[in-house]
Protein backbone atom coordinates (compact mmCIF):
# COMPACT_ATOMS: atom_id res chain seq x y z
CA UNK A 1 0.00 0.00 0.00
CA UNK A 2 1.43 3.04 -0.73
CA UNK A 3 0.18 7.34 -0.16
CA UNK A 4 -0.40 8.28 -3.69
CA UNK A 5 0.73 12.29 -3.37
CA UNK A 6 -0.92 15.18 -6.43
CA UNK A 7 1.15 18.00 -6.73
CA UNK A 8 0.87 20.89 -9.01
CA UNK A 9 2.81 24.04 -7.92
CA UNK A 10 3.89 24.02 -4.34
CA UNK A 11 8.00 22.51 -3.30
CA UNK A 12 7.65 23.33 0.40
CA UNK A 13 4.00 21.79 0.94
CA UNK A 14 5.12 18.70 -1.46
CA UNK A 15 8.23 18.68 0.98
CA UNK A 16 5.91 19.17 3.97
CA UNK A 17 4.72 15.30 3.86
CA UNK A 18 7.72 13.69 5.14
CA UNK A 19 6.50 14.71 8.27
CA UNK A 20 4.18 11.94 8.23
CA UNK A 21 5.01 9.30 4.99
CA UNK A 22 7.91 7.75 4.77
CA UNK A 23 9.89 8.40 1.51
CA UNK A 24 8.98 4.96 0.19
CA UNK A 25 6.04 4.76 0.95
CA UNK A 26 5.16 7.96 -1.22
CA UNK A 27 4.51 7.60 -4.98
CA UNK A 28 3.84 11.64 -6.15
CA UNK A 29 2.30 12.60 -9.26
CA UNK A 30 3.53 15.75 -10.63
CA UNK A 31 0.97 17.51 -13.04
CA UNK A 32 1.76 21.11 -13.71
CA UNK A 33 1.50 23.03 -16.34
CA UNK A 34 4.76 24.87 -15.21
CA UNK A 35 7.76 23.38 -16.28
CA UNK A 36 10.30 24.77 -13.61
CA UNK A 37 7.88 23.28 -11.26
CA UNK A 38 7.56 19.55 -12.73
CA UNK A 39 11.78 19.76 -12.56
CA UNK A 40 12.20 21.09 -9.46
CA UNK A 41 9.69 18.80 -8.06
CA UNK A 42 11.22 15.79 -9.86
CA UNK A 43 14.34 16.81 -9.08
CA UNK A 44 13.40 16.79 -5.43
CA UNK A 45 11.74 13.11 -5.90
CA UNK A 46 14.89 11.42 -7.53
CA UNK A 47 17.21 13.01 -4.83
CA UNK A 48 15.00 11.62 -1.98
CA UNK A 49 14.46 7.97 -3.86
CA UNK A 50 10.46 8.97 -3.75
CA UNK A 51 9.22 7.10 -6.82
CA UNK A 52 7.32 10.12 -8.96
CA UNK A 53 5.46 10.08 -12.32
CA UNK A 54 4.97 13.23 -14.23
CA UNK A 55 1.72 13.48 -16.33
CA UNK A 56 -0.06 15.39 -19.04
CA UNK A 57 -2.12 18.45 -17.40
CA UNK A 58 -4.58 20.61 -18.40
CA UNK A 59 -4.70 22.72 -15.43
CA UNK A 60 -7.36 20.83 -13.82
CA UNK A 61 -7.72 19.13 -10.65
CA UNK A 62 -9.75 16.23 -11.82
CA UNK A 63 -7.26 15.70 -14.53
CA UNK A 64 -4.80 15.60 -11.97
CA UNK A 65 -6.11 12.87 -10.02
CA UNK A 66 -7.78 10.73 -12.75
CA UNK A 67 -3.98 9.95 -13.60
CA UNK A 68 -3.56 9.45 -10.03
CA UNK A 69 -5.38 6.31 -10.30
CA UNK A 70 -4.30 5.49 -13.69
CA UNK A 71 -0.56 5.36 -11.86
CA UNK A 72 -2.07 3.20 -9.45
CA UNK A 73 -4.28 0.38 -11.57
CA UNK A 74 -0.66 0.34 -13.23
CA UNK A 75 1.17 -0.55 -10.28
CA UNK A 76 1.28 -3.77 -8.33
CA UNK A 77 -0.30 -2.41 -5.19
CA UNK A 78 -3.54 -3.32 -4.28
CA UNK A 79 -4.69 -0.33 -2.02
CA UNK A 80 -3.97 3.05 -2.11
CA UNK A 81 -4.01 6.49 -0.02
CA UNK A 82 -4.95 9.79 -3.02
CA UNK A 83 -3.78 13.18 -0.81
CA UNK A 84 -3.61 16.52 -2.73
CA UNK A 85 0.06 17.67 -2.38
CA UNK A 86 -1.00 20.84 -0.69
CA UNK A 87 -2.62 18.88 2.15
CA UNK A 88 -1.26 16.19 4.47
CA UNK A 89 -1.63 12.81 5.79
CA UNK A 90 -1.50 13.17 10.07
CA UNK A 91 0.38 10.46 11.61
CA UNK A 92 -2.43 8.59 13.05
CA UNK A 93 -3.78 8.92 9.61
CA UNK A 94 -0.38 6.72 8.18
CA UNK A 95 -0.80 4.07 10.69
CA UNK A 96 -4.57 4.23 10.40
CA UNK A 97 -4.54 3.65 6.62
CA UNK A 98 -1.56 1.42 6.76
CA UNK A 99 -3.65 -0.71 9.09
CA UNK A 100 -6.44 -0.93 7.29
CA UNK A 101 -4.72 -2.12 4.06
CA UNK A 102 -3.40 -5.14 6.14
CA UNK A 103 -7.10 -6.09 7.45
CA UNK A 104 -8.65 -9.58 6.31
CA UNK A 105 -11.01 -7.74 4.39
CA UNK A 106 -10.41 -4.25 3.52
CA UNK A 107 -13.49 -1.82 2.41
CA UNK A 108 -12.95 -0.42 -1.49
CA UNK A 109 -13.19 3.36 -0.34
CA UNK A 110 -12.99 5.53 2.96
CA UNK A 111 -14.23 8.89 2.68
CA UNK A 112 -14.07 11.45 5.97
CA UNK A 113 -16.65 13.44 7.61
CA UNK A 114 -16.32 15.98 10.72
CA UNK A 115 -13.30 17.21 8.97
CA UNK A 116 -10.67 19.31 9.47
CA UNK A 117 -8.83 22.37 7.75
CA UNK A 118 -6.05 24.76 8.28
CA UNK A 119 -7.23 28.47 7.95
CA UNK A 120 -5.14 31.41 7.59
CA UNK A 121 -5.88 33.63 10.52
CA UNK A 122 -3.67 36.62 10.30
CA UNK A 123 -1.56 38.08 7.44
CA UNK A 124 1.37 40.52 7.04
CA UNK A 125 2.54 42.15 3.87
CA UNK A 126 5.77 40.61 3.06
CA UNK A 127 8.71 42.50 0.94
CA UNK A 128 7.41 40.96 -2.76
CA UNK A 129 4.16 43.00 -2.00
CA UNK A 130 2.28 39.59 -1.35
CA UNK A 131 0.44 39.57 1.35
CA UNK A 132 0.57 35.90 3.19
CA UNK A 133 -0.61 34.13 5.98
CA UNK A 134 1.29 34.59 9.42
CA UNK A 135 -0.61 32.22 11.38
CA UNK A 136 -3.18 29.33 11.20
CA UNK A 137 -5.89 27.95 12.93
CA UNK A 138 -7.91 24.67 12.51
CA UNK A 139 -11.44 24.38 12.52
CA UNK A 140 -14.15 22.23 10.76
CA UNK A 141 -14.71 22.33 7.20
CA UNK A 142 -18.06 21.76 5.01
CA UNK A 143 -20.34 20.76 7.73
CA UNK A 144 -23.44 22.55 7.25
CA UNK A 145 -26.78 23.02 8.73
CA UNK A 146 -30.33 23.03 6.46
CA UNK A 147 -34.32 23.53 6.50
CA UNK A 148 -36.51 23.20 3.88
CA UNK A 149 -38.62 25.24 6.29
CA UNK A 150 -36.08 28.07 5.41
CA UNK A 151 -35.51 28.28 1.81
CA UNK A 152 -36.44 31.15 0.73
CA UNK A 153 -34.87 32.77 4.04
CA UNK A 154 -31.66 30.80 3.41
CA UNK A 155 -31.11 32.40 -0.12
CA UNK A 156 -32.52 36.32 1.12
CA UNK A 157 -30.22 35.58 4.01
CA UNK A 158 -26.86 34.67 1.64
CA UNK A 159 -28.09 37.55 -0.67
CA UNK A 160 -27.32 39.87 1.91
CA UNK A 161 -24.26 38.44 2.80
CA UNK A 162 -23.06 38.90 -0.65
CA UNK A 163 -24.23 42.31 -0.91
CA UNK A 164 -23.53 43.77 2.15
CA UNK A 165 -21.44 41.16 4.63
CA UNK A 166 -18.25 42.62 5.55
CA UNK A 167 -14.89 41.35 4.04
CA UNK A 168 -12.44 38.87 6.20
CA UNK A 169 -9.07 39.46 6.04
CA UNK A 170 -5.99 41.74 7.05
CA UNK A 171 -7.64 44.89 5.42
CA UNK A 172 -11.55 44.57 5.58
CA UNK A 173 -13.74 46.81 2.81
CA UNK A 174 -16.20 49.28 3.23
CA UNK A 175 -19.64 47.65 3.51
CA UNK A 176 -20.21 49.79 0.14
CA UNK A 177 -17.21 48.26 -1.60
CA UNK A 178 -18.49 44.54 -0.94
CA UNK A 179 -18.62 42.46 -4.50
CA UNK A 180 -19.27 46.42 -5.74
CA UNK A 181 -19.04 45.42 -9.47
CA UNK A 182 -21.72 42.95 -9.40
CA UNK A 183 -25.32 43.45 -10.07
CA UNK A 184 -28.08 42.36 -7.77
CA UNK A 185 -28.96 40.00 -10.78
CA UNK A 186 -26.44 37.99 -10.30
CA UNK A 187 -25.76 38.02 -6.88
CA UNK A 188 -29.39 36.76 -6.57
CA UNK A 189 -28.18 34.14 -9.08
CA UNK A 190 -25.34 33.07 -7.17
CA UNK A 191 -27.56 33.02 -3.61
CA UNK A 192 -30.43 30.89 -5.61
CA UNK A 193 -27.83 28.85 -7.01
CA UNK A 194 -25.93 28.08 -3.38
CA UNK A 195 -29.03 27.40 -1.80
CA UNK A 196 -30.03 24.42 -4.63
CA UNK A 197 -26.64 23.07 -4.23
CA UNK A 198 -27.16 22.71 -0.47
CA UNK A 199 -30.29 21.43 -0.63
CA UNK A 200 -29.40 18.68 -3.07
CA UNK A 201 -26.01 17.64 -1.75
CA UNK A 202 -27.72 17.60 2.00
CA UNK A 203 -29.56 14.58 1.05
CA UNK A 204 -26.14 12.74 0.41
CA UNK A 205 -23.75 14.08 3.22
CA UNK A 206 -22.85 12.52 6.01
CA UNK A 207 -23.81 13.32 9.61
CA UNK A 208 -27.50 13.49 11.20
CA UNK A 209 -30.47 15.37 11.37
CA UNK A 210 -28.47 18.70 12.38
CA UNK A 211 -25.27 18.69 10.73
CA UNK A 212 -23.91 17.26 7.90
CA UNK A 213 -20.49 17.59 6.14
CA UNK A 214 -21.37 18.05 2.59
CA UNK A 215 -18.44 17.65 1.27
CA UNK A 216 -16.81 13.90 2.34
CA UNK A 217 -13.10 13.69 1.35
CA UNK A 218 -12.20 9.95 -0.87
CA UNK A 219 -9.60 8.73 0.81
CA UNK A 220 -8.45 4.99 0.95
CA UNK A 221 -8.93 3.46 -2.56
CA UNK A 222 -9.01 -0.57 -3.30
CA UNK A 223 -7.65 -1.12 -6.71
CA UNK A 224 -11.49 -2.05 -7.57
CA UNK A 225 -13.06 1.68 -6.10
CA UNK A 226 -10.38 2.97 -8.51
CA UNK A 227 -11.45 1.56 -11.73
CA UNK A 228 -14.94 3.17 -11.20
CA UNK A 229 -14.11 6.57 -10.21
CA UNK A 230 -13.83 9.16 -12.48
CA UNK A 231 -13.30 13.10 -11.86
CA UNK A 232 -15.07 15.71 -14.68
CA UNK A 233 -12.80 18.32 -15.83
CA UNK A 234 -16.02 19.87 -17.03
CA UNK A 235 -15.38 21.23 -13.72
CA UNK A 236 -12.50 23.17 -11.64
CA UNK A 237 -15.32 23.11 -8.17
CA UNK A 238 -17.04 20.57 -7.17
CA UNK A 239 -16.02 17.51 -9.31
CA UNK A 240 -14.41 15.52 -6.59
CA UNK A 241 -17.87 15.71 -4.87
CA UNK A 242 -19.57 14.70 -8.08
CA UNK A 243 -17.53 11.57 -8.07
CA UNK A 244 -18.25 10.81 -4.78
CA UNK A 245 -22.10 10.81 -5.16
CA UNK A 246 -21.17 8.47 -8.13
CA UNK A 247 -19.40 5.88 -5.25
CA UNK A 248 -22.36 6.17 -3.37
CA UNK A 249 -24.15 5.30 -5.71
CA UNK A 250 -21.98 2.05 -6.49
CA UNK A 251 -22.55 1.24 -3.31
CA UNK A 252 -26.19 0.82 -3.33
CA UNK A 253 -25.52 -1.09 -6.40
CA UNK A 254 -23.64 -3.60 -4.86
CA UNK A 255 -20.34 -2.91 -7.00
CA UNK A 256 -17.95 -1.42 -4.03
CA UNK A 257 -18.10 -1.41 -0.30
CA UNK A 258 -17.87 2.28 0.66
CA UNK A 259 -17.60 2.95 4.51
CA UNK A 260 -16.78 6.47 6.60
CA UNK A 261 -14.26 7.32 8.92
CA UNK A 262 -15.33 10.05 11.91
CA UNK A 263 -12.59 12.54 11.61
CA UNK A 264 -13.69 13.94 15.10
CA UNK A 265 -12.84 10.41 16.66
CA UNK A 266 -9.21 10.47 15.54
CA UNK A 267 -7.93 12.38 12.84
CA UNK A 268 -6.48 11.26 9.73
CA UNK A 269 -6.57 14.24 6.89
CA UNK A 270 -5.89 17.87 7.05
CA UNK A 271 -7.34 20.20 4.24
CA UNK A 272 -4.95 23.19 3.90
CA UNK A 273 -6.51 26.81 2.83
CA UNK A 274 -3.78 29.03 3.67
CA UNK A 275 -2.31 29.16 0.35
CA UNK A 276 -2.90 29.16 -3.35
CA UNK A 277 -5.06 26.29 -5.41
CA UNK A 278 -6.47 25.17 -8.42
CA UNK A 279 -10.10 25.68 -7.23
CA UNK A 280 -9.22 29.26 -5.42
CA UNK A 281 -8.06 30.14 -8.81
CA UNK A 282 -11.76 29.23 -10.61
CA UNK A 283 -12.58 31.56 -7.78
CA UNK A 284 -11.37 34.63 -8.81
CA UNK A 285 -8.70 34.62 -5.76
CA UNK A 286 -5.15 35.12 -7.62
CA UNK A 287 -2.67 35.51 -5.31
CA UNK A 288 -2.54 34.77 -1.55
CA UNK A 289 -3.40 38.57 -1.13
CA UNK A 290 -6.72 37.88 -2.39
CA UNK A 291 -7.75 34.65 -0.36
CA UNK A 292 -9.85 36.35 2.35
CA UNK A 293 -11.12 39.03 -0.33
CA UNK A 294 -14.32 38.84 -1.38
CA UNK A 295 -14.45 36.58 -4.93
CA UNK A 296 -16.43 35.33 -7.68
CA UNK A 297 -19.03 32.92 -6.69
CA UNK A 298 -20.22 31.95 -10.47
CA UNK A 299 -18.37 28.40 -9.55
CA UNK A 300 -21.83 27.19 -7.86
CA UNK A 301 -24.18 28.28 -10.47
CA UNK A 302 -21.67 26.28 -13.07
CA UNK A 303 -21.63 23.29 -10.48
CA UNK A 304 -25.40 23.73 -10.25
CA UNK A 305 -26.13 23.37 -14.11
CA UNK A 306 -23.88 20.49 -14.31
CA UNK A 307 -25.92 18.96 -12.30
CA UNK A 308 -29.08 19.67 -14.14
CA UNK A 309 -27.20 19.11 -17.70
CA UNK A 310 -26.41 16.18 -16.48
CA UNK A 311 -29.72 14.68 -14.64
CA UNK A 312 -27.45 13.88 -11.98
CA UNK A 313 -30.17 14.34 -8.96
CA UNK A 314 -32.23 11.64 -10.53
CA UNK A 315 -29.18 9.03 -11.71
CA UNK A 316 -28.10 9.28 -7.59
CA UNK A 317 -31.66 9.12 -6.06
CA UNK A 318 -31.16 5.81 -4.94
CA UNK A 319 -28.05 6.65 -2.66
CA UNK A 320 -29.85 9.65 -0.98
CA UNK A 321 -30.36 9.49 2.93
CA UNK A 322 -27.33 6.74 2.57
CA UNK A 323 -25.64 6.03 5.92
CA UNK A 324 -22.65 4.50 5.31
CA UNK A 325 -20.85 2.45 8.54
CA UNK A 326 -18.28 3.57 10.47
CA UNK A 327 -14.66 1.83 9.86
CA UNK A 328 -12.81 1.99 12.90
Amino acid sequence: MKFYILTSKSLKTLQRHAETIPPDKQVVIINSLDDDYVREASQYCSQNYIEYHVTESDGTAATGKNSVMQKFLESDNEYMVQVDGDDQITNFGYLYYTSVAEDDNPPDLICLYNQWQIVGATFRKCKDGVTRATSTERMHGWKRAYSEKYETYATNRYFKFLRYAPCVGAKPLPREKQWEDYSDETLMSWAKARNWWEKFIWKHGIGDDHHRDVFNRMVFYSRKAAELVDFTNELKVGEDTIAYLDMRKHHVDGKINVVRHDELVEMTYLYYYDEMGVSMEDMGIVSDQDMHTPHDFGWVVTLVNYVIDNNIEDKVKSAEELVLEDYE
